[in-house]
């Protein structure tokens, strides 16, 4: 007997058509999309891959976007921080600049200062996010994308706000222009630059050895000043002279040395000067004269050093521009500097005596001292900073030059 299979494949075919379009529509109602592969439209399955494609990078974009506006963030939060900063500074600028702030609290002043200053710059250089630099100058550029291509993108430049390259600024190329000349006599010596006269802009008082008076010329506020004016010192051949508050009165007032008499100016706060209050320091014939507060009264004391006597001359302050009579020191010095050299607040007095630096360091109200003595030859003393430590230095000139660095405890 022969069986006849056509009409069983036939079935079989049409068996297979159904479950096919059961299955189409099954995925079709399950996803509720009507194409769901290329064989249900190709045309439009092409469409729908490219329109997920700028979905998916949309997505992305606003993640991106999120990313970018959290760094602005974490850079603007870092850049108030050192505004605040900034603000601090300037206020201890200006602190600084008043005539009534004593040494000692214009160091402190500057310990605050170089803290803070230190501060603005670590947060420069620790500033991060996700391990990215952002504040320190070694990220440039960077890039956000910011729409459903490569193409849209947005590049984010970041400054740099290290503190040398915020708070520093390089003015002119290193070379002068002249400007202009003024008289002070002959033989000028020695100058001294400051607001004599409390507007801001700096002035220049300057005495000279052949004659008798200082000569005051107000700043102008652009390099040059204004004319000549003269206070009597009494006495030609003035050597040295200081600028300081003697009367604690916020003012500025002049003092110069000559031969065996200190004068004395007190200010009016508008450039000019009351009359002159002469000490006596001794014959000599080669003075210099510094100021500092030795007995730590808070009031300027004036100290002389004597060449023909063999004496430093300390007239202490009174703090209402007199002071007491001279006492002296046996000492042969050709130069002598007054600062803080151990940094507690208080002034020493710093003298060189043949091949040997002396440190003098008095013991308050008492006005007794001990010395610290350095082996160095020098015929003239400069004090400062050197290495921004915070503990004053010297440099020593005679014949070669040397500098002590001091290493706290008045050693170097």
């Amino acid at each position: 007997m022969r069986i006849d299979s056509t009409y069983s494949l036939s079935t079989t075919n049409r068996l297979q058509a159904t479950t096919k379009a059961i299955s189409r529509s099954l995925e079709r109602l399950s996803s509720g999309q009507r194409i769901n592969s290329a064989r249900d439209d190709v045309a439009g399955f092409s469409a729908i891959q490219n329109i997920d494609a700028q979905v998916r990078g949309y997505r992305q974009s606003i993640q991106s976007i999120n990313q970018a506006q959290s760094l602005i963030q974490s850079s603007t939060s870092v850049l108030s921080s050192q505004m605040e900063l900034v603000q601090r500074l300037r206020e201890l600028a200006l602190e600084s600049l008043n005539a009534s702030v004593s040494d000692a609290d214009r160091k402190n002043l500057n310990i605050e200062f170089q803290q803070l200053y230190a501060e603005f710059d670590r947060l420069a250089r620790e500033s991060k996010f996700n391990d990215l630099h952002l504040l320190d100058g070694s990220t440039d550029t960077i890039s956000f994308l910011l729409g459903a291509d490569e193409n849209s993108s947005f590049d984010l430049s970041l400054v740099e706000s290290r503190a040398q390259n915020m708070m520093t600024q390089n003015v002119g190329t290193g070379t002068f222009a002249f400007a202009s000349t003024l008289f002070a006599g002959t033989s000028n010596f020695t100058s001294s630059i400051k607001d004599f006269n409390q507007d801001g802009k700096m002035d220049l008082a300057v005495v000279s050895q052949d004659s008798n008076y200082v000569s005051i010329y107000l700043g102008n506020g652009n390099g040059s000043f204004a004319a000549q004016r003269t206070y009597a010192l009494g006495g030609n051949g003035i050597n040295y002279m200081q600028s300081a508050d003697f009367n604690n009165d916020g003012i500025l007032d002049i003092v110069g040395v000559r031969s065996g008499v200190i004068a004395v100016l007190l200010g009016n706060g508008d450039g000019s000067f009351a009359g002159v209050q002469t000490l006596e320091t001794g014959a000599g014939t080669y003075q210099k004269i510094e100021v500092g507060d030795l007995d730590h009264d808070g009031n300027k004391d004036l100290v002389t050093t004597n060449t023909t006597d063999s004496t430093i001359s300390i007239h202490y302050g009174r703090g209402n521009g007199s002071f007491e009579a001279r006492s002296t020191i046996a000492a042969s010095s050709n130069d002598i500097a007054v600062g803080d050299m151990d940094g507690d607040g208080f002034d020493e007095l710093v003298s060189n005596e043949g091949a040997t630096l002396k440190i003098r360091k008095f013991l308050g109200s008492s006005r007794t001292y001990t010395t610290t003595a350095t082996s160095v030859i020098s015929s003239s003393i400069v004090l400062g900073d050197f290495n921004d430590d915070g503990l004053m230095d010297f440099i020593s000139m005679g014949g070669n030059l040397y500098t002590g660095i001091n290493l706290g405890n008045l050693t170097f």
